[in-house]
């Protein structure tokens, strides 16, 4: 996947966040050091990026776009945080370019699938004791292509895919820092890790929202449940350095929730740091006083700054050539380029230089044939002792059980389903009548793999939501 570089480098730029039906977007032009503001977007789309017609979101977004007077057509997306996946590798002593066939193996078994279904980033980073690791980030292929042929439908030209807390942490935190930066969206609730300015851990937490449309509210005692989580998972090294807390966002509760957060998280021994407006410090050129510190803004921000947009999902560039062999390949047009290339090769006759080739292969193979044979070794070894698939396909067993005592009526219904190390399940959703609830619940205890069944939350009156757990595995025997 490619990222934006110092080479596209251009004087203006749009940019744009995605957020559920949101689009957020801003505008910026470098002139002299500083950059300005020239437009705002703040608009509400009615179609779908992953259902509706490409063709028919295009326009759409192109006539938000002129309803607020923007004509830039260059333009970078802050992908939205739940299309992304993630997991932590360790880095291995190998060479660098070992190392990125190495991830994509990691990426290709953590995520169960093949690279043509999947888009992989890497974000490395060092930990307090100088251990070397990696976040592995992969968003679905055909999530950015539709999203690439939307906004070529709204005729834009895209130049970088990127996902936006980590521009923002990068431009908030000092350069070895370990933090923690949570970004209240008005859909969404976004957490990142970042040691330097590498990701540790990247997560959604719209799970610790409630209600839907302009009622929905933020879950305080959910959201700090689910910071306690991410706290104990990572390395101990990490967990101690980390001591702040930065807010983004400008949804209306915002501020709220950086005050509720200030008591609990100072009793895991961390403070709260509110940020409104993103510095300049680490940027190299000065931003207006209209640049507020959001994802969109911060992409915007790193392109005139000349800095590199990491890590980048924008789709390859398909050529005309490449276009018109797809769409017009043929078996006599297959002849006649095969009649055309022997033909070329008879008349110039490059016998001889083709010999010296082999030969030049032949020494260049026997200097990396000990690497290889390394490299074959360490693959071995990960077939071994790292199968790719897990044969008892237990997440979809589990799934598949829950799914089987939920009624067909629709009386109850699942929003959220999460599964930990493996056993450990938790469903959240809504019911509209109680007692079909718990005989639900009472069909799930029966099941011989299902333990501790327990209610976290129940409450409501038409429509109550609910969240339960249970253990998956063989019960202990009385």
């Amino acid at each position: 996947m490619k990222s934006a570089s110092n080479k596209r480098r251009s004087n203006s730029v749009l940019s744009l966040c995605f957020d559920g039906s949101r689009m957020d977007g801003v505008t910026l032009r470098r002139s002299n050091g500083s950059a300005e503001v020239t437009a705002v977007i703040n608009a509400n789309l009615s179609l779908n990026l992953l259902s509706h017609e490409p063709e028919l979101v295009g326009q759409e977004i192109r006539q938000q776009l002129q309803a607020a007077g923007v004509r830039e057509r260059r333009c970078v997306v802050a992908l939205p945080q739940n299309w992304a996946l993630t997991m932590q590798v360790d880095v291995p002593d190998l060479p660098d370019a070992d190392l990125e066939s190495f991830f994509q193996m990691e990426g290709e078994r953590g995520f169960s699938t093949g690279p043509d279904a999947i888009a992989l980033g890497i974000s490395r980073f060092q930990l307090p004791g100088g251990e070397q690791r990696a976040t592995v980030i992969g968003i679905p292929r055909n999530h950015l292509e539709r999203l690439d042929a939307i906004l070529r439908a709204a005729k834009l030209d895209p130049i970088a895919f990127s996902l936006g807390m980590p521009s923002m942490h990068q431009l908030a935190s000092k350069p070895d820092e370990a933090s923690l930066s949570l970004l209240v969206g008005e859909h969404s609730l976004s957490l990142e890790v970042g040691q330097g300015d590498g990701i540790a851990a990247l997560r959604a937490l719209d799970n610790a929202l409630e209600g839907e449309g302009p009622e929905r509210e933020v879950n305080l005692a959910a959201l700090v449940r689910e910071l306690r989580v991410t706290l104990a998972q990572l390395p101990p090294a990490l967990r101690t350095a980390i001591r702040v807390l930065r807010l983004f966002g400008s949804a209306p509760w915002c501020d709220r929730i950086g005050h509720d957060l200030r008591e609990p998280l100072q009793a895991l021994g961390l403070s709260v740091e509110r940020v409104a407006v993103l510095p300049a410090t680490r940027l190299g050129i000065t931003l207006s006083a209209g640049a507020k510190a959001n994802p969109e803004t911060a992409l915007a921000a790193c392109l005139l700054a000349g800095k590199d947009i990491s890590p980048g999902f924008l789709p390859p560039r398909v050529s005309a050539w490449q276009r018109f062999s797809t769409r017009y390949s043929s078996k006599s047009l297959t002849y006649a380029a095969l009649a055309i290339a022997f033909l070329g090769l008879g008349v110039i006759g490059l016998f001889g230089y083709q010999e010296a080739q082999l030969s030049r292969l032949r020494t260049e193979w026997s200097r990396l044939a000990p690497r290889v044979e390394q490299l074959e070794a360490l693959q071995q070894d990960i077939k071994q002792y790292r199968p790719w698939f897990d044969a008892s396909v237990r997440h979809l067993t589990i799934l598949k059980r829950l799914t089987e005592v939920f009624p067909e009526d629709g009386s109850v219904t699942a929003k959220t389903v999460e599964i930990r190390d493996g056993n450990v399940v938790t469903c959240g959703g809504t019911t509209k009548d109680a007692p079909i609830f718990y005989k639900m619940l009472d069909q799930l205890r029966a099941l011989k793999d299902v333990s501790d069944v327990t209610v976290d939350q129940l409450r409501g009156e038409s429509s109550r939501q609910f969240t339960f757990s249970f253990h998956w595995g063989e019960k202990a025997q009385p």
